[in-house]
């Protein structure tokens, strides 16, 4: 048996899984782990809950490091750098799904679980580090390349079938199985499915790996970057469009106004949950869109640094947009039961589906900045 030490799951709030994923992998490469992010040893407590990592260090308990967060937030903001970055470069903070049919853009123009099948390539392409994938045929087989790659102190990724959902695995067993991060922690929503076998300290344990897996990638040695900036914006580019092809705010605030939707009170909470997360998914993705152009809008390239500054304005606005949205449906309110009922109210959802397409046009404008700027980019070339 053996787990690799030192691996940080992370960020740990407004985060993207598999930016936060390859992040952690990325850390462990360049085996530069900030001091931040170590345990900070902060006797005082918090108001986090008991079991909640502490959002600074990323390893230590929530009840035990009260004046972590706050006293450290500039540091959280350096130890975020790589985990921003790969969200936006995978396409995930820029994602948005369909409120009437709750689907994610994940198919555009070919049907795809994870937005694309070559997200992660894309990936290793752009940091720069060459991969092989696992051959599945053969457990015994597999978790021998895996082991391969644990004793030489690399982390895997694994992708599971049924959710699409990427893990990073940083152990194995005498018996086959696999340990790692699955985001259970910090984003119970996106666990493994089926489930593991249990969790010890934070770690999940599982022998059903085999047979769940869809995707196993194993990385080799640095190597160039094949891929831009420029490309992860195509990338980003491409991924936005289907929604103002689709109209998908426009149909979302459409879908808001009919009042066929919120007849049976019964349902009012089910369609408060589904608005909330349709509102959620930018609240997320562009805040991390934000933080990552940030560390690019003090760039020496005139070109990047007029895109990012802009983005990052633009990025932070759409976000406090999607806040008034968000609360309008009661979300994080101590008594929701009555934003809920009010949804039954055409005068209220009407105000409710103005917001939101006031946030569709703050993400076109989003969107136009990304056509600009490779636009730009090709008139000078």
């Amino acid at each position: 048996m053996k787990i690799l030490d030192g691996v940080i799951p992370y960020p740990l709030d407004c985060e993207v899984r598999l930016g936060s994923v390859f992040a952690s992998l990325l850390t462990v490469l360049k085996k530069d782990i900030p001091d931040e992010m170590l345990p900070c040893n902060n006797p005082d407590r918090t108001t986090g809950k008991p079991g909640d990592l502490c959002t600074n260090c990323g390893k230590c308990r929530m009840e035990k490091h009260g004046k972590c967060r706050m006293e450290n937030s500039r540091k959280r903001a350096v130890y975020g750098d790589f985990a921003n970055e790969y969200a936006f470069v995978s396409g995930q903070s820029l994602l948005q799904f369909d409120l009437p049919t709750g689907v994610f853009l994940s198919k555009i123009g070919m049907p795809l679980p994870d937005i694309f099948d070559d997200t992660v390539d894309f990936m290793l392409r752009y940091a720069g580090y060459q991969f092989s994938d696992v051959n599945l045929t053969d457990k015994a087989r597999a978790h021998c390349q895996i082991s391969a790659s644990i004793d030489r102190g690399v982390p895997v990724l694994m992708q599971y079938k049924k959710n699409s959902l990427w893990l990073l695995v940083t152990g194995y067993g005498d018996n086959l199985e696999l340990y790692g991060y699955d985001g259970a922690r910090m984003a119970p929503h996106e666990k493994m499915d089926p489930p593991p076998d249990s969790y010890q300290n934070d770690l999940f344990c599982a022998s059903n790996w085999h047979e769940n897996a869809r995707r196993v990638v194993i990385l080799g040695e640095k190597c160039e970057p094949t891929a831009t900036l420029a490309d992860a914006i195509a990338r980003n580019v491409r991924i936005m469009r289907p929604i103002f092809e689709k109209n998908y705010y426009q149909t979302a605030a459409d879908y808001i106004r009919d009042g066929r939707h919120f007849k049976k009170v019964a349902n009012l909470r089910g369609q408060a949950e589904r608005i909330s997360g349709f509102i959620g998914v930018p609240i997320n993705g562009r805040s991390i869109t934000a933080w990552f152009s940030e560390t690019l809008a003090d760039s020496g390239n005139p070109k990047v640094k007029e895109c990012f500054s802009a983005l990052a304005h633009l990025c932070s606005e759409m976000h406090d947009i999607c806040w008034v949205a968000w609360h309008a449906v009661g979300t994080y309110k101590r008594r929701p039961g009555r934003y809920i009922r009010l949804l039954a109210d055409p005068v209220y959802r009407d105000m409710l589906a103005s917001v939101v397409e006031q946030v569709g046009k703050k993400d076109r404008e989003i969107y136009e900045c990304l056509v600009n700027f490779l636009g730009a980019q090709e008139a000078s070339q």
